[in-house]
């Protein structure tokens, strides 16, 4: 799966402004984040920020029975077990990406 699939993004126009819509497709590990998610999810709300158009934006989850897990764990124990150097990109991008939604 891609980012694209893993992580949906539409526009919904409405009175005053539009609204931005992130919906998490992950239902078969309860939404769990991965990185390319969290990528993803920081360009388009980087560029909802700037546009005037957005006057605010959801995050929601495609049906299943979780909103979100977190991040996904699984992918990051996997990936520091195998000793890969990009263990802690998602920490760090995870993080920002928490900080961009506070300050939304």
């Amino acid at each position: 799966m891609t980012a694209y699939t893993e992580v949906l993004f539409e526009e919904m126009q409405g009175q005053g402004g539009d609204l931005g819509i992130i919906t998490l497709n992950r239902a078969a590990v309860l939404n769990s984040l991965n990185h390319s998610m969290v990528i993803a999810m920081t360009e388009q709300l980087q560029n909802w920020a700037n546009a005037k158009h957005i006057k605010a934006v959801v995050i929601r989850a495609a049906e299943g029975r979780a909103f979100c897990a977190g991040g996904d764990l699984r992918q990051a124990y996997d990936k520091i077990k195998a000793h890969d150097p990009s263990a802690s990109d998602f920490f760090h991008d995870e993080y920002l990406l928490n900080r961009i939604i506070f300050h939304f």
